[in-house]
């Protein structure tokens, strides 16, 4: 970026703050209002929260934030849906706590 560019900002979802695109984080977001998972930017103040708030989402079982997690993913070019699909529910959380790790600890970064 040259000196006379504008940087590029993102609005934080949650505390509304406008947050550079290089700092900010893309998130799945379970919308109860939408009834679907979407994609939320968070400044790194609100991004704890967030990752708390989609383990909670998960971790309910709910089968509706399952599968729009899900679509989600495969929006995103995620792989192998089906075969965690497939896997009973019990094996199905174990993996979906281990996808929210990845994304928490920046193994997994959705692009804006």
């Amino acid at each position: 970026m040259s000196d006379d560019e504008a940087p590029v900002l993102l609005m934080c979802s949650g505390c509304r703050a406008p947050t550079p695109v290089e700092s900010a984080r893309v998130l799945p977001r379970w919308s109860p209002d939408v009834r679907r998972v979407w994609t939320a930017y968070r400044c790194a103040a609100c991004t704890p929260a967030a990752i708390v708030e989609l383990r909670t989402a998960l971790g309910s079982g709910d089968a509706e934030i399952v599968a729009s997690f899900y679509a989600f993913l495969e929006q995103r070019g995620f792989n192998d849906i089906d075969r965690l699909r497939a896997l009973p529910a019990p094996e199905q959380a174990v993996y979906l706590q281990r996808i929210v790790d990845a994304i928490d600890d920046g193994r997994i970064r959705f692009d804006p």
